[in-house]
Parts: structure tokens; sequence; C-alpha cells
């Protein structure tokens, strides 16, 4: 006998009917299979509860008889379930001619192609190569450069070092911009608002596996995909401790917001000089680096969080104080939240509302000037830079090039009245 259930089952082939078969005879393992107008249907083991007297004759019936009629009529009216649906009569001639089409190979394999089309490629990859047409500063590929004076890794490996940090970066941003909502990136609409947001966080998470597949150049690939794989948990740590903060509206203290940050910013920082490390040949790799490039992935970030609020360039990029609008406990912000400027109440109120009032953001700004917020972020931006030139200068070997990157940054943070 022969009943439909709701179950999932395991795949036997396209289109191929499914069906849990409970036996007319019972054997010994509780299976047994049939075959009906050319079609097996699949034996599946279930826990059936043991016939009722009513049932058990009716069982009996349909054995002693043959009459498949009456095993179908004493099943309905034991169980409720008809079984009419599966006797192989005329009606199943339909399904019949589907499957025999499906189980042609000149017919499935012939529709069904496995090879990926460069034209669907790009389909997929529009977002993402929307993002990288709109250019960038190439900052961290500066800084694989300059590591890369001491560490001396082959050009080879460079360039894909530099290829999956940059995969990585731009993926990160279209994701960033669609958990900040921003308008605007580099000047021109963000991606999400072109592409809309399905096919971005797919591009994202696209070539996020992208970039993880590249490191299969490198002759220690299994190394590469552990480092890789670090890193990327604490670019997400970071990011998602700092959504959590504003989703929230909690401050964070200057400890959590500076781990936050090693997290997100110094990821990737991390990533370059982890894998130029893991190839490098040079005896550089034993030099203390390490503690560099945290401190300027610091002041990379404090420096962007200082610029979002106070650079004009920065706003023709991505509109006026967008920090504000997206509710972001950025690094001026939380000083006011840390010192508890007379302002703090008005300020977590404009955060929360998460303003595009230039005027209410000018507020913000003249609040945060007023409690000594900018003057704070511009010496933390010196010490930093101060402590950076202390570690370069205790590496035994030069870096002009390091240095210059240094300088730059704290050359950008000057020139912001």
């Amino acid at each position: 006998m022969l009943v439909q259930t709701q179950s999932p089952a395991p795949a036997i082939g396209i289109l191929t009917p499914v069906v849990t078969e409970i036996p007319t005879t019972r054997s010994k393992n509780g299976l047994s299979s049939r075959k009906n107008d050319g079609l097996t249907y699949l034996p599946v083991k279930v826990d059936v509860p043991a016939p009722d007297d009513k049932e058990r004759s009716a069982i009996l019936e349909s054995d002693s008889s043959g009459d498949e009629a009456a095993d179908s009529r004493a099943h309905t009216e034991s169980t409720g379930l008809s079984t009419s649906c599966w006797q192989p009569d005329d009606k199943l001639t339909r399904s019949n001619d589907v499957a025999s089409k499906y189980a042609k190979h000149d017919s499935i394999e012939s529709k069904m192609s496995l090879v990926w089309s460069e034209e669907k490629e790009n389909s997929v990859r529009r977002p993402y190569d929307y993002i990288v047409s709109l250019g960038g500063k190439a900052f961290r590929r500066q800084f694989l450069f300059a590591l890369n004076v001491w560490l001396q890794a082959d050009a080879e490996s460079c360039e894909i070092i530099d290829h999956v940090v940059s995969m990585l970066h731009n993926s990160s941003l279209l994701i960033d911009d669609i958990q900040d909502e921003s308008k605007q990136r580099r000047g021109s609409l963000s991606t999400h608002e072109v592409f809309g947001i399905a096919q971005t966080i797919n591009a994202a998470n696209y070539m996020y596996f992208q970039a993880q597949q590249a490191l299969q150049g490198l002759e220690n690939w299994p190394e590469a995909f552990s480092i890789f794989n670090e890193e990327l948990l604490n670019l997400h740590r970071g990011q998602g401790m700092e959504l959590y903060w504003r989703d929230t509206l909690q401050p964070p203290s200057e400890a959590d917001y500076l781990q936050m940050v090693s997290n997100k910013t110094g990821g990737l920082f991390r990533l370059i000089l982890r894998l130029l490390q893991s190839v490098g040949k040079s005896k550089a790799s034993e030099y203390n680096i390490w503690l560099l490039v945290e401190v300027l992935g610091l002041m990379f970030q404090i420096l962007d969080d200082y610029k979002n609020l106070k650079d004009v360039q920065m706003s023709e990029q991505k509109g006026y104080c967008e920090d504000l609008t997206e509710g972001k406990f950025s690094f001026p912000v939380s000083h006011a939240m840390w010192t508890d400027s007379p302002s703090k109440g008005e300020i977590l109120r404009i955060l929360k509302c998460k303003t595009t009032d230039n005027m209410v953001k000018s507020y913000v700004v003249q609040c945060l000037e007023e409690s000594g917020s900018f003057e704070y972020t511009r010496v933390a931006l010196e010490g930093l830079y101060e402590r950076a030139r202390m570690l370069l200068a205790e590496i035994p070997q030069s870096n002009p090039a390091v240095e210059a990157l240094i300088d730059k940054l704290i050359v950008s943070a000057r020139s912001i009245i």
C-alpha cells in the first residue's frame, strides 16, 4: 500500500515521485519495494504504528484477494488517506512522460550546463565592479609594498596579496554602506542605491569567497587560509560591536573603542603583514613590526572619524557629517560621552534621530568643538604619530616608504582646521 508523505525524502532524481511505502506484507526489516509502470518507488523505513483490528482485517483481505481497489478502500477508511493518486493507471501517464524525458541524457544534459560563462560572472559581479570603478586612495596597496621593503616577498605573491586585500576592502564597503544606509560613496551613489540591497549583498559575499580562493595561488596557501579566516573574524567582530553601540545607543568606553578599531580597521593591515611574513624571504620577519601596524591602524581610523566631521573634501565625497546621520559613535562623539559634556543629552538625542538636516548636524559639530572633543582627537593623533615614529626607529632596517605613509597621515590631520 502506498501513501503520499509530507516528510522530506532523499533526492532520487529530478521529478521522480518519492513516496513512503507501507508494505502489504510485513518483512523482517519492515521494507519492501514495488514497481508500477516503470516507476520504482523508493522504500523508506518509517515508524508505523501497529494496525488496529479493523486495519489488520483490511490488509489480510487485500492479501488474500489481491484486490487493489479493496486495499485502497480499506486503507482510506482506516487512515483517511487516499492512495488513488499513486495507482498504476492512466493518471500516471503524464508523470511517466516527464520522468522519461528527464531520464534521457540528451535531454537534461543539453539544457543544464555546469559551465559558468563570463557573461554570468559579470552579471553577479556588477555591484562589486561598480564600486571598484569609483577609484580609491589605494592606501593599503601602498602600505603592502612599503612593508615589503622589509619582508622581501616575491612579486607574484605581493600581487596576489594585494588582489585579495583589495577584494576584501571593496566588498566590505558594499556591506558597510548598506548597514550605514549611506547614500554616497567616493562622490557617487552608493552601490546599493544603484543595484539594490539584495544584489549588492550577494556580490559582496561572493567576492569574499573569491578573495579566499585567490590565496590558493600562494605557495603556503593552507597557512594563508588560516590567517585569512582569523582576520575576517576580527573584522566582523569590530564591525559588529560598532553596530551594536549605534543601534542600542550605548557609547563605548575608550578602551572598547580602541579594541573595536583594532579589529575592524586594523584587521586588513594585520592581514597584509601576516601574509607577507608567511611568504617573505627576509629575516626582517623577526622584526617587531606588529605593534607599529596596530598603531598605524588606530591612526588611520581616528583620522577618518575626524575628517568625516571636519573635512570639506570628505563631505563632498560622502555627504556632510555622514557619521551623524548614521548615528555612529565615532572617536570625537565618543569623547563627548566619556567626559560628560554638557551637550551629551542633545548629542545622544540627535544621534538617535539619525538626522539628515545639515543645520542640526552643524549644531552637533559646534557642541563637539565646545566640549574639546576635536582638540582631544587632534592630540590623540599627534600622540599616535609620535608612537609610530618611535617604533619605526626601533627597527634596525630603515624604511623610508613606511615613514612616508606615517607622515602622510599626520599631514592630512594637521591640514584640517
